[in-house]
């Protein structure tokens, strides 16, 4: 229960997101059919290293894409549906971070997409970049989180007694099988974190929205505290605070995700 809370800083987000932004349509889609694994994924860009975009729960790729297309410009824009999402499926049993990074690295190996990697990820989909850099360094050139949860958020929010840390019973009906997969092994995921390699010194950039909802101080300051945190998983990390943005940077001051990234990427 204590790693399952408090996956998103507020408590719809999950839901109206996924249905507002599930309509875009990234360019260079096509679908990937593996020995047990089937994902849809966009790959466009012509030069540079490949950013790898990570999803929040329940999001598709489709959630990046007021920055993706400008990003190829510099780089190669890769974004992916994990299983249970879009039309990707996988044979595996659970959804912990391990087997999502397990299937990461080998959607990009078949597709002959070389590391370093520069990866970006938004809400949970930031724990799944952390572990991928804690348990492949070699492979990571630089991570931008995208108000990415924290590992330990879920004690901290717990423990600050902030307002609505669990993800309520009926945002969980909106999502689809994969993402309750995600959330059932959330403890298991954090495990995962603790117990895997020390975070590289690469760069790290964290972006963070500050437009949360002003009726949850304790849920705000828990949120704020352990974005600061993430800037600090690495002696290369800086913090950038939006305040009017919310959770979805990406779509409230896309062009502040794409800075961050050219930065990293030039």
């Amino acid at each position: 229960m204590r790693a399952r809370a408090a996956l998103l800083p507020t408590v719809a987000l999950v839901t109206l997101a996924f249905v507002a932004l599930a309509c875009t349509t990234l360019p260079g889609r096509s679908t990937h059919h593996g020995d047990t694994a089937r994902h849809r994924y966009a790959l466009t860009g012509e030069r540079g290293p490949v950013v790898v975009f990570e999803n929040g729960l329940g999001n598709s790729m489709s959630v990046w894409g007021p920055v993706f297309e400008p990003v190829s410009r510099f780089a190669r824009a890769f974004a992916y549906d994990r299983a249970g999402v879009g039309g990707s499926r996988s044979d595996a049993a659970t959804r912990d971070g391990e087997t999502i990074v397990r299937e990461l690295r080998t959607l990009l190996a078949e597709l002959s997409l070389e590391p370093p990697y520069v990866l970006v990820g938004h809400s949970l989909g930031g724990q799944f970049v952390e572990l991928y850099a804690r348990m492949h360094p070699e492979e990571v050139a630089a991570v931008v989180f995208v108000d990415a949860r924290h590992a330990e958020f879920g004690t901290r929010c717990l423990e600050a007694e902030a307002e609505r840390c669990a993800v309520p019973w009926y945002a969980k009906l909106f999502l689809p099988g994969g993402p309750r997969g995600e959330l059932a092994a959330a403890e298991a995921t954090t495990d995962a974190i603790r117990e895997a390699g020390p975070f590289p010194a690469i760069p790290v950039r964290v972006l963070t929205g500050r437009g949360q909802p002003p009726d949850m101080p304790n849920l705000r300051r828990a949120w704020a505290e352990s974005q600061a945190d993430l800037a600090r998983l690495s002696p290369l990390g800086t913090q950038e605070i939006c305040e009017a943005c919310g959770h979805y940077v990406q779509r409230d001051a896309p062009e502040r995700v794409i800075a961050a990234i050219r930065a990293l990427v030039e």
